[in-house]
C-alpha cells in the first residue's frame, strides 16, 4: 500500500517531465519568424553640396559633410549626432556658429520624391528655419 503514494508522484514527474520536453525546440530547426520584419529604409545620403536654386550653386552653395556644414552665410556647424527618424529623415545634433554666437541645433533632413531635401532647423525646441535645397552638380 505505500508504494501507491510513490507511483502517483512518479506518474505525476513523468508528465511534467514530457510536457517540458515538448515544449523543447529542436536544435537544428529553423527560427520560427512570427512577425515578418519589414525591409530598411534606404539611407538618404545628404552629404554634398546643396543649394536653395540651381542659380546660387555657383557661389551660395552649402557644403555639408558627415563631421561639418557650412552654409552660403557664415554658419559653421560641427556634427555631433546623426540618426535616422521616420520615414527616412536624418536627425542632425550641430554645435554651430553663426557671427560670433555658438548654438545648439537640431536639423532634421527630409529628403523628396524629386531628389531635393527640406531642412528644418530646430533651436531649443523652436523652429527658426526651413529651406528646401537641390544637389549642386
Amino acid at each position: 500500500m505505500r508504494l501507491w503514494p510513490w507511483g502517483a508522484a512518479l506518474m505525476l514527474a513523468g508528465c511534467e517531465a514530457g510536457d517540458t520536453a515538448r515544449d523543447q525546440q529542436d536544435p537544428d530547426a529553423a527560427p520560427i519568424d512570427n512577425a515578418a520584419t519589414p525591409p530598411a529604409a534606404p539611407i538618404f545620403d545628404w552629404t554634398g553640396e546643396w543649394a536653395a536654386t540651381a542659380a546660387l550653386c555657383d557661389g551660395g552653395r552649402w557644403r555639408m559633410a558627415r563631421d561639418r556644414i557650412a552654409t552660403a552665410g557664415e554658419t559653421s556647424c560641427a556634427v555631433e549626432g546623426e540618426r535616422v527618424e521616420f520615414d527616412g529623415v536624418i536627425a542632425l545634433d550641430l554645435h554651430c556658429t553663426a557671427e560670433g554666437t555658438d548654438t545648439r541645433e537640431r536639423w532634421m533632413l527630409d529628403p523628396l520624391a524629386d531628389g531635393r531635401m527640406k531642412v528644418t532647423r530646430v533651436t531649443g525646441g523652436n523652429v527658426v528655419a526651413e529651406v528646401t535645397l537641390g544637389r549642386c552638380g
